[in-house]
């Protein structure tokens, strides 16, 4: 079980939002290096009262890379008696020490920056 979550697994639950969920992505400026990109995300305000749980993310990805995923991830959902399980973005936010969930570079190019 990962403690970590990384850039692919924030590129995972960024894309299902995209794809899936009625959210507006917002601009944001990070610094990399001696770099200021211009990034595109999920602020955490936008993404504070949304719920999704791991059975309708799971249903949108292939078996293998689903297994996978939650597997590296579990510790980052909360999960219910009845083994339903949500995503706890304020766990992520804090373990990514940023306030936007970024979308993959192809996506950003897709939306246009």
């Amino acid at each position: 079980m990962a403690k970590v979550f990384n850039k692919r697994h924030v590129r995972i639950i960024s894309q299902y939002i995209l794809f899936n969920k009625n959210i507006q992505t917002n601009f944001f400026v990070k610094k990399e290096g001696h770099y200021i990109n211009i990034c595109r995300g999920f602020h955490q305000d936008d993404l504070k009262n949304l719920e999704i749980t791991w059975d309708e993310m799971k249903a949108k990805m292939k078996e293998r890379k689903a297994k996978k995923f939650f597997e590296e991830t579990k510790s980052f959902f909360i999960c219910e008696e009845n083994n339903s399980c949500k995503i706890n973005f304020k766990k992520i936010f804090e373990t990514i020490k940023s306030e936007y969930l970024r979308l993959s570079s192809y996506h950003e190019a897709k939306l246009g920056k």
